[in-house]
């Protein structure tokens, strides 16, 4: 005897079924979504595609390095900033965009899947640009250098002048450590830069204008500032002060890397260099404790398109340079170029 209560995932017409086989009562028994009048019965697309659906909408574009590296161009109230995919800064503005859409958060395997289709999506249909740090060639012969403010303007340089551009037709990559540069104005400013200098000689002076003019260059060779001098002779202090006018950051001055990644790592992420409390010795730089960067650390930096400026702390390389007059207190500077 039939129950009178059919089950739900059967159809309903129960006086159909008296009488089939398995094979056609199956295709009866799959469950059945509930309709509601005016509801899509189409499944929705997950919060990964949802994201990427959004960011392609933006006005956002995407492309990748000669590396393989995927970037991203961001449009900002009018200028541009340039995020890596694989970054937080990206996947933070990611988030947001689905947070102001659907009010949901992105994290998770969500977000590793949207930032994977991004950068599938820069790496194969985007196109190859180069990405520079502060300082990059322009078209022309032009100069341009990232002020590194909220804003993303850049300064640019030719034989006319100079001016403060909003979009600069090159990318600029910034790292955590990276200070915004002081928006320049016309004017004495290397007077103004000697008296900050005072306790420089004048020799030393115009080997320091000469390394901050190199600095600028968007290519090599620079020369390597050293600024030698006896404790509580200002050693650091002229170094932040050069540094703060090229290449600001959290930490103007590092200790010497411990091996050859850390150097490629600190000269990716930033122009211009400074080491504190070297010692010169023949086969390259040495500290107290462990060795600076040999030749072949330098070879290789270069080969990754990251020269810069350099600037080095030491204590006075008295032992290399005996023919030379050292001052018994006060600051010298050599440079030598590479």
């Amino acid at each position: 005897m039939r129950e009178k209560n059919t089950p739900q995932m059967l159809d309903p017409q129960a006086d159909l079924i008296d009488g089939m086989d398995i094979d056609e009562l199956l295709p009866k028994a799959t469950p059945r979504p509930l309709a509601i009048a005016g509801q899509d019965r189409r499944p929705k697309p997950s919060r990964a595609v949802r994201a990427v659906e959004l960011a392609l909408r933006s006005g956002a574009t995407f492309w990748h390095n000669p590396d393989g590296e995927p970037y991203a161009d961001i449009p900002l109230d009018g200028a541009r900033a340039t995020l890596p995919v694989y970054s937080r800064g990206f996947r933070r503005w990611l988030a947001g965009l689905l947070f102001s859409e659907a009010g949901v958060a992105l994290g998770g395997d969500a977000a590793n899947a949207a930032v994977d289709i991004v950068a599938a999506y820069a790496l194969f249909s985007g196109e190859t640009r180069e990405v520079f740090v502060r300082v990059a060639p322009g078209p022309e012969g032009h100069i341009f250098i990232d002020l590194g403010d909220d804003s993303w303007r850049a300064i640019e340089i030719t034989p006319a002048g100079w001016r403060t551009v909003p979009c600069p037709p090159v990318r600029f990559l910034r790292s955590r450590g990276m200070r915004p540069l002081p928006e320049p104005v016309p004017g004495d400013g290397w007077a103004r830069l000697r008296k900050i200098l005072a306790h420089v000689s004048d020799r030393d002076f115009l080997l320091m204008v000469a390394w901050l003019i190199g600095a600028i260059r968007p290519t090599g060779p620079y020369a390597i500032l050293w600024l030698c001098g006896e404790p509580g002779s200002a050693k650091t202090s002229t170094g932040r002060i050069l540094r703060s006018f090229v290449d600001p950051a959290a930490a103007p001055l590092r200790s010497p890397p411990r091996d050859e990644r850390d150097l490629v790592a600190t000269a990716k992420n930033s122009w211009a260099v400074g080491w504190t409390i070297c010692r010169i010795c023949p086969i390259g730089y040495r500290t107290r404790s462990a060795a600076l960067p040999p030749a072949a650390a330098i070879r290789r930096a270069n080969c990754i398109r990251t020269p810069s400026p350099w600037f080095l702390n030491s204590p006075g390389p008295r032992s290399l340079h005996q023919s030379r007059s050292w001052p018994s207190a006060g600051i010298s500077a050599i440079a030598q170029w590479r």
